[in-house]
């Protein structure tokens, strides 16, 4: 295959990905941090609605869809959603305000802690989202790549 057949391919590939997310919430986090895959794991297992899909910061997938947006995924220190993507009511959220949101969407159980840290005033959540962001690697470590999806939950991840 020739390199213009080669993008093409790789265009389409993308735009399957895009139209599978289309009116879903896309969560773009850091692929090598052990605190944000599992918290990845957390949101799939209390996804009662199959709301959610996600894309680690290092992929394609999220320098073609974040860069347009102003925002560098090269930064890791920031979980992103898109909340809505692809919709006429889409929403970019970061850090404290992407965990409330996310959590808001999840079982029925966590409805109530979503509340409770939407009470806190921004600066404060975000504060302590930085905090907690500062240490991540020592909490729970960093890995060489990427997690690879179980077979199961590989339709939630966009770009493996």
């Amino acid at each position: 295959m020739n390199a213009q057949g080669s993008q093409q391919q790789d265009r389409s590939e993308q735009l399957d990905e895009a139209q599978v997310a289309c009116g879903k919430h896309i969560v773009f986090f850091d692929g090598v941090c052990g605190l944000c895959n599992k918290l990845v794991q957390f949101i799939i297992a209390n996804d009662r609605e199959d709301l959610f899909l996600f894309a680690p910061l290092q992929s394609e997938f999220a320098a073609s869809t974040l860069t347009p947006r102003g925002i560098d995924p090269a930064k890791l220190d920031a979980i992103w959603v898109i909340a809505d993507y692809g919709q006429p009511g889409e929403r970019l959220l970061s850090k404290s305000d992407g965990v409330v949101f996310t959590i808001g969407k999840l079982k029925r159980w966590l409805q109530p802690l979503a509340t409770i840290f939407g009470f806190q005033p921004k600066w404060l959540r975000d504060f302590q989202y930085l905090m907690i962001a500062s240490i991540r690697y020592r909490i729970a470590g960093k890995r060489d790549q990427c997690m690879l999806p179980s077979a199961e939950n590989k339709r939630k991840f966009i770009n493996h």
